[in-house]
């Protein structure tokens, strides 16, 4: 008789008919709801969380029969927790552990613009996940999601989940230029990066002239974990999409979201920062006391309800491309290496940027005067009245500059300020065409782009203004 009361009193248990609640909701959500229309992405987003906490009731009301409430709760929270993260603990507990060396500088080298240094590395591209603790996930449609398409994990080579880094780029954006051989004792930045399983180990080290070692920087990127399918290799390969959804069920939920906010977006572009941090830069014709610091001012604020496509091709040269402005810096500017193309405006424009090559004033005064190399094909200049001006945004760094310079290459002012801050995924630059001077106020509008894949948006438009002091 006992015992049947026993079983009685297990069935009516509220930990476990709570139990089976949550997994049979869970059931529902992931398995037939994920499969209807504008509903299943909702479905699939609760799911994991729901399945979670049915197992973690079922259990305790299993584990806990007859104890107290408060002891129940206690081992309820515990199992929330512990089965939340699973199989991610020993990474979870590695990753808190481990330890890097982030930016060692003993001391700043300085460096002109166009000075050459002599890359060392092990490799020619560096990549890692923008997000380490990135799993499978369910994947949409284009644009607004309003049904599951199936499962998939992180996808190499993606800009959504990979960062990418060439670090000839990052020289050449800087302004400086590659060494063909290793130099009498440097620059020479050595970089060796190791793939070991499930993990990026990156180790950075710049030399000065003298031999002597600027400083080093060590980093560990995590690209995947033990036990779950490696990262794909393209957007076709769906041939393990069923274990895919399982692994999401299972990694979707509250308690490893929140683990995985706790370590964040990983570093992207790291030999950038590294010289960033390590090399002060400066160009011929720079004058120190015409370097002003401001905040720009926001005079309006526009989050754009139908954003700015990329695929409309005129509505995106006028954001980005001032033709006539453009081609009056040929007869003010010219590309220092004799051997790259002329500078031109149009198509090939985005070549010669690419080429990343300094500049020089036609009309210098010593025929040396050197702009600071042109870096990604957000980095624009324009020219008006026998001025220049150019306004580099370093590659994914703080500062954004602004130039004024006469035709000969006397500089005019030197304005710095904190890039603002677009939001992850977003890149902030100056529209070219927007950027005008008068009555002694510099006015520009910046746009936040968004990397959509095959075409790109603009999100937010920011009119900002300057007062540069001359």
């Amino acid at each position: 008789m006992s015992a049947t009361t026993n079983q009685s009193s297990k069935r009516n248990d509220p930990f476990i008919k709570l139990g089976f609640s949550f997994l049979l909701i869970g059931a529902l959500c992931f398995l037939v709801l994920s499969r209807i229309y504008f509903i299943s992405p909702i479905a699939v987003l609760l799911s994991p969380t729901i399945f979670l906490i049915g197992i973690s009731l079922l259990l305790t009301g299993l584990l806990t029969f007859h104890r107290s409430k408060v002891t129940r709760t206690l081992v309820l929270v515990l199992l929330i927790l512990l089965l939340g993260l699973n199989t991610r603990i020993p990474s979870v507990v590695e990753d808190l552990l481990r330890h890097e060396t982030i930016n060692h500088i003993d001391k700043k080298m300085t460096l002109a613009i166009g000075d050459a240094i002599f890359i060392d590395s092990n490799v020619s591209n560096i990549s890692a996940r923008h997000f380490s603790y990135a799993g499978a996930q369910p994947r949409c449609n284009e644009g607004f999601c309003v049904q599951i398409q199936g499962y998939s994990p992180p996808i190499r080579g993606v800009s959504h989940f990979y960062w990418s880094e060439k670090p000839i780029e990052s020289i050449q954006s800087f302004g400086f230029i590659e060494a063909s051989q290793p130099p009498q004792g440097g620059p020479i930045l050595k970089i060796r990066a190791f793939d070991s399983a499930y993990r990026l180990n990156l180790h950075l080290e710049l030399i000065d002239k003298q031999g002597l070692k600027v400083g080093s920087e060590d980093r560990i990127y995590r690209n995947g974990f033990p036990l779950e399918s490696p990262d794909s290799n393209g957007f076709n390969n769906i041939s393990h999409s069923f274990l895919w959804s399982i692994e999401y069920l299972i990694h979707g939920n509250f308690v490893s979201t929140f683990v995985a906010g706790r370590f964040g977006y990983s570093k992207s572009m790291p030999v950038g920062h590294f010289l960033n941090a390590s090399i002060d830069r400066y160009t011929e014709q720079d004058d120190p006391k015409l370097t002003q610091y401001l905040s720009p001012i926001v005079t309006q604020d526009i989050q754009l309800d139908h954003p700015y496509s990329s695929d409309d091709k005129n509505q995106w040269t006028a954001l980005f491309i001032d033709q006539k402005r453009m081609e009056a810096c040929k007869s003010i500017v010219s590309i220092r290496n004799p051997n790259a193309k002329d500078f031109t405006v149009g198509d090939e424009m985005a070549d010669v940027f690419q080429s990343r090559v300094p500049y020089k004033f036609v009309n210098g005064k010593t025929g040396n005067e050197r702009l600071l190399a042109l870096g990604y094909p957000w980095d624009k200049m324009v020219c008006e009245d026998n001025y220049l001006y150019y306004f580099p945004r370093t590659h994914n760094y703080k500062i954004y500059e602004i130039y004024k310079y006469k035709s000969d290459g006397t500089q005019i002012y030197h304005i710095s300020f904190n890039i603002p801050d677009s939001g992850y995924g977003l890149v902030g630059v100056i529209s070219p065409p927007s950027l005008k001077e008068a009555n002694g106020n510099l006015t520009f509008d910046y746009l936040d782009i968004k990397d959509n894949g095959p075409s790109n948006t603009v999100n937010r438009v920011r009119k900002m203004q300057l007062s540069p002091k001359y």
